[in-house]
């Protein structure tokens, strides 16, 4: 074979080659990502303690006492988090829209008060798996509403393309870290809330007027309801939105900055990029 042939021959196998991966590009962005195949390099989904992780739905029944933090870590479809009156242990269900083997199915253990949840199965190291990265799963977690105290219960999320809903949680702390999903809120938080998040709205309803927000988003619209005799000062600092009050009567302390009331104690502070905040009175 002559340099000649050699060359028209790597030139045709690299033009193959360039538009077989245009396609699978392209059905990619069309499809919403790339079911082919998955990569998971580095350190896995790895956690502490793995070997103390009870595995798919099930129950659990308290030592007594109220709870002191839940903690949530997951990657696709929903979480949700409900306060149950008549619910005497926690109940923790999944679904998704395939049968799933063991290592993907929910993680969760609970110890001294604490519930942690993951995704999935410890792992780290390299790995390749063929098929969707994630399964669009569903989590439910049934919390008795005696267990939540707001003086006491911590909740931190961690969530990747899924929608966070908590509804009749009383709560000390409520802290966010979510990228593409939406996050609903609605019960008591007493302390802190935390909210970071890239493409999903926020929407907190809280019964108590929280001591503490902060707020960093970016393209995001983040409303917050709270007492109509909530005393706070408000502070935003936004690319593309605006702060907004309704329900509230707001004297300006300078560029972008409120207080309602005397101002003084409760601080609410909100960075957003693309994205407006609206502060509601409830009654």
């Amino acid at each position: 074979m002559d340099k000649k042939t050699s060359a028209w021959i790597q030139l045709i196998a690299s033009s193959c080659i360039v538009v077989l991966l245009t396609a699978i590009l392209i059905y990619g962005i069309a499809r919403g990502g790339f079911p082919f195949i998955s990569f998971n390099i580095g350190g896995g989904w790895h956690y502490a303690h793995s070997d103390k992780y009870s595995v798919g739905s099930g129950e659990i029944t308290p030592d007594g006492g109220s709870l002191k933090a839940i903690n949530v870590n997951w990657l696709d479809g929903s979480v949700d988090i409900v306060g149950s009156a008549t619910a005497s242990a926690i109940t923790v269900e999944e679904q998704a829209d395939r049968d799933l083997p063991k290592e993907n199915q929910v993680h969760y253990w609970y110890h001294d008060g604490i519930l942690d949840l993951q995704y999935r199965e410890s792992s780290s190291g390299f790995n390749i798996s063929f098929g969707r990265f994630g399964y669009n799963k569903h989590l439910t977690v049934t919390v008795p509403e005696h267990l939540c105290q707001p003086d006491s219960l911590e909740l931190k999320t961690d969530a990747v393309s899924s929608d966070i809903n908590i509804k009749n949680i009383n709560a000390k702390s409520f802290d966010t870290d979510s990228v593409s999903g939406v996050i609903r809120y609605e019960g008591s938080v007493s302390t802190a809330v935390n909210c970071d998040t890239v493409s999903g709205d926020i929407n907190v309803t809280s019964h108590l007027a929280p001591s503490s927000v902060e707020v960093d988003c970016v393209s995001a619209n983040t409303t917050l309801l709270i007492p109509s005799t909530a005393e706070f000062h408000a502070k935003y600092d936004g690319v593309s939105g605006r702060l907004s009050f309704d329900g509230f009567d707001a004297s300006s302390r300078g560029e972008n900055e409120y207080d309602i009331g005397n101002g003084n104690g409760n601080h609410y502070e909100f960075d957003s990029v693309s994205g407006d905040v609206t502060i509601r009175a409830v009654s």
